[in-house]
Protein backbone atom coordinates (compact mmCIF):
# COMPACT_ATOMS: atom_id res chain seq x y z
CA UNK A 1 0.00 0.00 0.00
CA UNK A 2 2.99 2.37 0.89
CA UNK A 3 3.67 2.84 -3.17
CA UNK A 4 0.11 3.00 -4.47
CA UNK A 5 -0.34 5.71 -1.86
CA UNK A 6 3.01 7.29 -3.11
CA UNK A 7 1.10 7.06 -6.90
CA UNK A 8 -1.71 8.59 -5.55
CA UNK A 9 0.43 11.63 -3.67
CA UNK A 10 2.33 12.30 -6.97
CA UNK A 11 -0.71 13.09 -8.46
CA UNK A 12 -1.90 15.05 -5.95
CA UNK A 13 1.77 17.00 -5.86
CA UNK A 14 0.83 17.43 -9.80
CA UNK A 15 -2.37 19.09 -9.48
CA UNK A 16 -1.60 21.57 -6.95
CA UNK A 17 -1.37 24.47 -9.07
CA UNK A 18 -5.25 24.06 -9.86
CA UNK A 19 -5.60 25.07 -6.24
CA UNK A 20 -3.27 28.27 -5.92
CA UNK A 21 -4.80 31.37 -7.62
CA UNK A 22 -0.80 33.05 -8.69
CA UNK A 23 -0.67 29.52 -10.61
CA UNK A 24 -3.93 29.20 -12.69
CA UNK A 25 -3.54 32.58 -13.69
CA UNK A 26 -0.08 31.75 -15.41
CA UNK A 27 0.61 29.03 -17.56
CA UNK A 28 4.01 29.71 -17.55
CA UNK A 29 4.33 29.79 -13.73
CA UNK A 30 2.67 26.28 -13.45
CA UNK A 31 5.42 24.92 -16.12
CA UNK A 32 7.99 26.24 -13.99
CA UNK A 33 6.13 24.47 -11.00
CA UNK A 34 6.24 21.29 -13.13
CA UNK A 35 9.12 21.86 -14.62
CA UNK A 36 11.45 21.68 -11.21
CA UNK A 37 8.96 19.39 -9.38
CA UNK A 38 10.05 16.50 -12.45
CA UNK A 39 13.20 16.80 -11.91
CA UNK A 40 13.07 15.81 -7.93
CA UNK A 41 10.26 12.93 -9.32
CA UNK A 42 13.07 12.37 -11.36
CA UNK A 43 15.51 11.98 -8.62
CA UNK A 44 12.79 10.05 -6.46
CA UNK A 45 11.86 7.72 -8.57
CA UNK A 46 15.95 6.65 -9.85
CA UNK A 47 16.77 6.36 -6.16
CA UNK A 48 14.28 3.73 -5.21
CA UNK A 49 14.09 1.81 -8.45
CA UNK A 50 17.01 2.48 -10.10
CA UNK A 51 20.28 3.27 -8.01
CA UNK A 52 21.31 5.42 -4.84
CA UNK A 53 21.14 8.88 -6.16
CA UNK A 54 23.95 11.63 -4.73
CA UNK A 55 22.88 12.34 -1.15
CA UNK A 56 20.37 9.67 -0.70
CA UNK A 57 22.74 7.21 1.45
CA UNK A 58 23.77 8.41 4.77
CA UNK A 59 20.88 10.64 6.88
CA UNK A 60 18.23 9.61 4.53
CA UNK A 61 18.58 5.81 4.44
CA UNK A 62 18.93 5.81 8.17
CA UNK A 63 15.42 8.05 8.52
CA UNK A 64 13.79 5.60 6.21
CA UNK A 65 15.09 2.38 8.24
CA UNK A 66 13.93 3.76 12.11
CA UNK A 67 10.57 5.27 10.36
CA UNK A 68 9.91 1.78 9.03
CA UNK A 69 10.35 0.35 12.35
CA UNK A 70 8.33 2.66 13.97
CA UNK A 71 5.60 2.11 11.30
CA UNK A 72 5.74 -1.72 11.40
CA UNK A 73 5.42 -1.84 15.40
CA UNK A 74 1.62 0.01 15.03
CA UNK A 75 2.14 1.69 18.65
CA UNK A 76 3.01 5.26 18.63
CA UNK A 77 4.83 4.69 21.87
CA UNK A 78 8.12 3.24 20.06
CA UNK A 79 8.63 6.68 19.04
CA UNK A 80 10.48 7.35 22.00
CA UNK A 81 13.33 5.39 21.58
CA UNK A 82 14.65 1.91 20.15
CA UNK A 83 15.06 -1.16 21.48
CA UNK A 84 18.95 -0.05 22.63
CA UNK A 85 17.64 3.36 24.29
CA UNK A 86 18.44 5.19 21.20
CA UNK A 87 16.24 8.35 21.04
CA UNK A 88 14.07 8.73 18.05
CA UNK A 89 14.00 11.81 16.19
CA UNK A 90 10.87 14.41 15.72
CA UNK A 91 11.61 13.79 12.24
CA UNK A 92 12.04 9.78 12.16
CA UNK A 93 8.57 9.73 14.58
CA UNK A 94 6.72 12.08 12.22
CA UNK A 95 7.60 9.66 8.79
CA UNK A 96 7.23 6.65 10.56
CA UNK A 97 3.67 7.88 11.47
CA UNK A 98 3.27 8.06 7.90
CA UNK A 99 4.56 4.73 6.97
CA UNK A 100 1.62 3.43 9.68
CA UNK A 101 -1.04 5.09 8.55
CA UNK A 102 -0.14 4.66 4.59
CA UNK A 103 2.30 1.91 4.41
CA UNK A 104 5.99 1.89 4.61
CA UNK A 105 7.44 2.58 1.11
CA UNK A 106 10.70 4.81 0.36
CA UNK A 107 8.89 5.98 -2.63
CA UNK A 108 6.13 7.52 -0.21
CA UNK A 109 9.55 8.91 1.88
CA UNK A 110 10.44 10.57 -1.33
CA UNK A 111 6.98 12.06 -1.81
CA UNK A 112 6.41 13.41 1.05
CA UNK A 113 9.30 15.62 1.03
CA UNK A 114 8.57 16.76 -2.75
CA UNK A 115 5.19 17.58 -1.30
CA UNK A 116 6.71 20.00 1.46
CA UNK A 117 9.47 21.13 -1.37
CA UNK A 118 5.91 21.69 -3.53
CA UNK A 119 4.51 23.93 -0.72
CA UNK A 120 7.60 26.18 -0.56
CA UNK A 121 7.77 26.37 -4.31
CA UNK A 122 4.42 27.70 -3.71
CA UNK A 123 4.97 30.06 -0.81
CA UNK A 124 7.76 31.47 -2.47
CA UNK A 125 5.67 32.60 -5.53
CA UNK A 126 3.63 34.53 -2.86
CA UNK A 127 6.50 36.03 -1.19
CA UNK A 128 8.07 37.31 -4.75
CA UNK A 129 4.60 39.07 -5.77
CA UNK A 130 4.68 40.52 -1.66
CA UNK A 131 7.26 42.04 -2.63
CA UNK A 132 6.63 43.27 -6.06
CA UNK A 133 8.76 41.57 -7.67
CA UNK A 134 6.07 39.84 -9.82
CA UNK A 135 8.05 39.89 -13.08
CA UNK A 136 10.81 37.79 -11.88
CA UNK A 137 9.02 34.99 -10.35
CA UNK A 138 9.21 32.37 -12.87
CA UNK A 139 13.05 32.84 -13.03
CA UNK A 140 13.10 32.79 -9.11
CA UNK A 141 10.83 29.78 -8.96
CA UNK A 142 13.52 28.03 -11.50
CA UNK A 143 16.47 29.15 -9.96
CA UNK A 144 15.33 27.72 -6.48
CA UNK A 145 13.63 24.29 -7.63
CA UNK A 146 16.50 23.58 -10.19
CA UNK A 147 19.42 24.14 -7.34
CA UNK A 148 21.38 20.94 -7.33
CA UNK A 149 21.51 20.70 -3.70
CA UNK A 150 17.21 21.44 -3.90
CA UNK A 151 16.79 18.48 -5.86
CA UNK A 152 18.95 16.37 -4.63
CA UNK A 153 18.19 16.83 -0.93
CA UNK A 154 15.01 17.91 -1.76
CA UNK A 155 13.68 14.40 -3.32
CA UNK A 156 14.58 11.92 -0.66
CA UNK A 157 13.95 11.40 3.36
CA UNK A 158 15.52 14.13 4.44
CA UNK A 159 14.49 16.88 6.92
CA UNK A 160 15.39 19.50 4.53
CA UNK A 161 12.51 20.11 2.38
CA UNK A 162 10.31 19.98 5.58
CA UNK A 163 12.80 22.99 6.98
CA UNK A 164 12.73 24.87 4.18
CA UNK A 165 8.75 24.68 4.11
CA UNK A 166 8.55 25.91 7.46
CA UNK A 167 11.23 28.70 6.94
CA UNK A 168 9.63 29.97 4.06
CA UNK A 169 5.93 30.01 5.57
CA UNK A 170 7.87 31.91 8.73
CA UNK A 171 9.31 34.15 6.15
CA UNK A 172 5.72 35.00 4.65
CA UNK A 173 3.86 34.99 7.47
CA UNK A 174 6.19 37.60 9.16
CA UNK A 175 5.72 39.62 5.98
CA UNK A 176 2.29 39.55 5.90
CA UNK A 177 2.52 40.90 9.52
CA UNK A 178 4.61 43.80 8.42
CA UNK A 179 2.88 44.96 5.09
CA UNK A 180 -0.64 44.53 7.22
CA UNK A 181 -0.24 45.59 10.08
CA UNK A 182 -1.83 42.07 11.81
CA UNK A 183 0.40 41.40 14.32
CA UNK A 184 -2.56 39.18 16.05
CA UNK A 185 -3.46 36.39 12.93
CA UNK A 186 0.06 36.99 10.78
CA UNK A 187 2.43 37.33 13.99
CA UNK A 188 0.67 33.32 15.39
CA UNK A 189 1.37 31.65 12.22
CA UNK A 190 5.13 33.25 12.42
CA UNK A 191 5.53 31.89 15.74
CA UNK A 192 3.86 28.60 14.51
CA UNK A 193 5.59 27.79 11.50
CA UNK A 194 9.04 28.82 13.51
CA UNK A 195 8.02 26.34 16.12
CA UNK A 196 7.80 23.44 13.73
CA UNK A 197 10.67 24.62 11.85
CA UNK A 198 12.80 23.89 14.61
CA UNK A 199 11.23 20.69 16.14
CA UNK A 200 13.30 19.71 12.45
CA UNK A 201 16.49 20.79 14.15
CA UNK A 202 16.83 22.34 17.44
CA UNK A 203 19.57 25.21 15.85
CA UNK A 204 16.93 26.55 13.77
CA UNK A 205 14.77 27.56 17.26
CA UNK A 206 17.60 30.05 17.93
CA UNK A 207 17.69 31.11 13.73
CA UNK A 208 14.00 31.38 14.43
CA UNK A 209 14.21 33.89 17.08
CA UNK A 210 16.48 36.15 15.54
CA UNK A 211 14.23 35.83 12.31
CA UNK A 212 10.94 37.33 14.66
CA UNK A 213 13.29 39.53 16.47
CA UNK A 214 14.37 41.03 12.81
CA UNK A 215 10.71 41.59 11.47
CA UNK A 216 9.98 43.38 15.20
CA UNK A 217 11.96 45.56 14.45
CA UNK A 218 11.59 46.03 10.42
CA UNK A 219 9.87 48.95 9.24
CA UNK A 220 8.13 47.96 5.84
CA UNK A 221 7.00 51.95 5.33
CA UNK A 222 9.98 54.04 6.53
Amino acid sequence: MGDVNALILFLVIGVLPIFVREFRNSARITLAYWFVVGLHQGVAFTNTFLFTTLGAAGDSQTYHTEATKIGQALDLNIHCCDSVGRIYSFFEGLLGTFYWIFGSSQLLGSQLSILMFAVSCIVLVKIVDLLELSHYRVSILLVFGSLPSMVLLGSVTLREPYQISFFMLAVYFGLKMMTEKNIRVYGVFMVLSILVMGLFHNGLMGYGILLTGLFMLWNPHP
